[in-house]
């Protein structure tokens, strides 16, 4: 139990810079800002309120994942909040990794350099913090579904599989897209946009989560393993893809895609379109899974004998 309140409270406290920066920029201070002019766009204040609100609801997960008071939170307001929030953090800390190591600091723009470092340094400790915070509470809250054990289909094992290699194909053709723009593609892109190591993560990501969902969809085990990549990889499919729309709600002094919608929206629409098909699979073999857990044993064998 002390681990676990000494990794919230490390979570929380690793959000504290970032809040502290956001809380500054909506008060019109413009620390780190080199073009005061940003504190003036509507937009960015919105987007800055709206980002302040998701790391105060990721300090309040972070809290509620190392107290008592927290498994009486409704498991769909604790699994769709950390389902998005990994999934936006997770990528972030790997390209971070990745573009200090390969390019170091990106030259000063709209923002001051420092800020990239607590920002973007501050999510990726967060992101660790919250997974494992997150991983000790499930473990603790729903102990069946990380049983390895081998398991006979449900009711809607049959479904789950179709859905599962839809979701799968949809994936698949969405990572190749961005694969194929991580290794310096440029047809579909908007003019002016990079091969970055971002798209790369991506694709990644995103094929992850495939084949954790096809793991899990025909029951091979281990099972918490394939869970634990699906989550992430089609929590960074949600988020990220989701995120990507607000380019084209209104330009703001940060954007430099196109104005338009286009390929590279179209496949930010598939995306999130593969992972509300993951994540309702996956909602489905985690409630099968975790209502044979608390099953009495002689129930789940009378079950087993009428098959």
């Amino acid at each position: 139990m002390r681990t676990r309140l000494i990794i919230g409270y490390a979570a929380v406290a690793s959000a504290v810079p970032y809040l502290t920066l956001k809380g500054c920029w909506l008060a019109g201070v413009p620390v780190g800002l080199n073009d005061r002019g940003m504190l003036d766009d509507h937009t960015l204040f919105v987007a800055n309120a709206v980002t302040a609100g998701m790391q105060l609801v990721g300090a309040l997960l972070a809290l509620g994942f190392t107290h008592r008071w927290g498994r009486r939170i409704p498991a769909w307001l604790v699994a769709f909040p950390m389902w998005v929030g990994t999934g936006l953090l997770a990528p972030i800390g790997v390209s971070v990794v990745l573009v200090l190591a390969t390019r170091g600091l990106p030259p000063e723009g709209a923002l001051q350099n420092w800020v990239y470092l607590v920002v973007y340094g501050g999510f990726s400790i967060q992101g660790v913090l919250l997974a494992l915070a997150f991983l000790h509470y499930a473990r603790d809250r729903w102990p069946g579904l990380f049983a390895d054990r081998a398991e006979r289909p449900g009711p809607t094992r049959a479904l789950q599989v179709l859905l599962a290699r839809v979701a799968a194909c949809i994936a698949a053709v969405t990572a190749a897209v961005e694969l194929y723009w991580g290794l310096g593609g440029p047809a579909g892109l908007p003019d002016g946009t990079p091969a970055t190591s971002t798209f790369v993560v991506n694709a990644a990501l995103t094929l992850a989560a495939a084949a954790g969902l096809l793991a899990m969809a025909h029951r091979r085990r281990p099972f918490g393993a394939a869970l634990i990549v699906t989550w992430i990889g089609s929590g960074a499919m949600f988020g990220w893809g989701l995120w990507a729309f607000v380019r084209l709600l209104h330009g703001t002094a940060l954007d430099t895609g196109q104005a338009e919608p286009g390929i590279l929206d179209a496949v930010d629409a598939l995306k999130v379109l593969a992972a509300v098909l993951i994540g309702t699979v996956s909602a489905f073999l985690l409630v099968e899974r975790q209502a044979v857990a608390e099953a009495p044993v002689d129930r789940v064998e009378a079950g087993a004998g009428t098959r």
